[in-house]
C-alpha cells in the first residue's frame, strides 16, 4: 500500500522541479474517524507539522500536499476514498530548522464504514512554485502514514457479516428478501442490479430500497428459484456475486 501511496507521489513531485528539504514531522489530525449520524457521510479534520530542513522557503513559495486514507482490514488494503491535492501559500518566511503547521481543514466524504475499522491517514508534501522550480533533496521524508481507528455511528454496525470485496449479501440462499451491505459505500455512486444466468436483468438499480448509505434491500419474492448475478457497482468499484434464491 505504501508502494501504491507512492505512486501517487509522483505526480506531486512532478509538479516541484533551488534545493529545498521539507519533512513532514507529524500527522496531528484526525486521532480518529467516526461515520457521521446521517449514515452517508464522515466529517474529519486534517491537521499536520512539517519540519524545514533546507534553505529558508519565503513568502510566495507555496506547499502542494495530498492526503488519503487507507482500509489496513481490506484485503489487500485499499483507499476508502481518492487522493486530494491541496496547494498552501507561504506567507512569511520559515528560516531553517523551524517547524511549522498547516491551519486545520475540515473535510466531509461521502462515505461511511459502517464497522470499527483500522485505517492509515497518508500524507505527502512537496515544496513548489518559486522561480526555479524546486527540487526536494531528500524525498523520504515527505510522507507519513498515521494509524487510527474509523469507528461505526452506534445502531449502524455490520460488524457481525461477513465481507468479500467490501460486500455482503444475506440471506444466501435467499427467500422473500435479499440484503446487501457494503463497506466505504460512496454516497450517490452504488448501483445494484440483480443479473439471471442469461445475461437478463431482472431487477433493475431503481428498485433497489436503500436502508442507509452502506446497506440495502432487495425484494426477490418474484423471481423463480435458482442462480442470479448481484452487480454492485460503488463508486469505480464493481463486484459481481452469486446468490441462490429458494422460495
Amino acid at each position: 500500500m505504501k508502494k501504491t501511496f507512492t505512486l501517487l507521489l509522483l505526480f506531486v513531485a512532478s509538479l516541484s522541479f533551488a534545493q529545498v528539504n521539507l519533512a513532514i514531522k507529524s500527522i496531528d489530525q484526525p486521532t480518529f474517524m467516526k461515520d457521521n449520524p446521517d449514515g452517508q457521510s464522515t466529517n474529519f479534520t486534517l491537521a499536520f507539522t512539517m519540519t524545514n530542513k533546507g534553505p529558508a522557503l519565503n513568502p510566495g513559495d507555496s506547499i502542494v500536499y495530498t492526503f488519503g486514507v487507507i482500509n489496513r482490514d481490506a484485503t489487500p488494503p485499499a483507499f476508502v476514498f481518492s487522493p486530494t491535492a491541496r496547494l498552501i501559500l507561504i506567507a512569511q518566511r520559515i528560516e531553517t530548522g523551524v517547524d511549522f503547521s498547516i491551519n486545520p481543514q475540515n473535510f466531509q466524504v461521502n462515505t461511511i464504514m459502517g464497522k470499527t475499522t483500522n485505517i492509515d491517514v497518508a500524507v505527502a508534501a512537496f515544496v513548489t512554485n518559486r522561480k526555479t522550480s524546486p527540487i526536494d533533496t531528500d524525498s523520504t521524508d515527505n510522507t507519513v502514514l498515521k494509524s487510527i481507528l474509523w469507528e461505526k455511528q452506534y445502531g449502524a454496525s455490520v460488524e457481525a457479516t461477513t465481507f468479500k470485496n467490501n460486500v455482503a449479501l444475506f440471506p444466501n440462499p435467499a427467500n422473500n428478501v435479499l440484503n446487501v451491505e457494503i463497506l466505504a459505500a460512496q454516497r450517490d455512486g452504488v448501483s445494484i442490479e440483480v443479473i439471471d444466468l442469461t445475461g437478463k436483468v431482472v431487477i433493475q438499480a431503481n428498485d433497489v430500497t436503500p436502508i442507509n448509505a452502506n446497506k440495502y434491500q432487495l425484494n426477490v419474492e418474484g423471481l423463480e428459484r435458482g442462480i442470479y448475478l448481484v452487480k454492485i457497482t460503488n463508486g469505480d468499484a464493481v463486484t459481481t456475486e452469486k446468490v441462490t434464491i429458494t422460495h
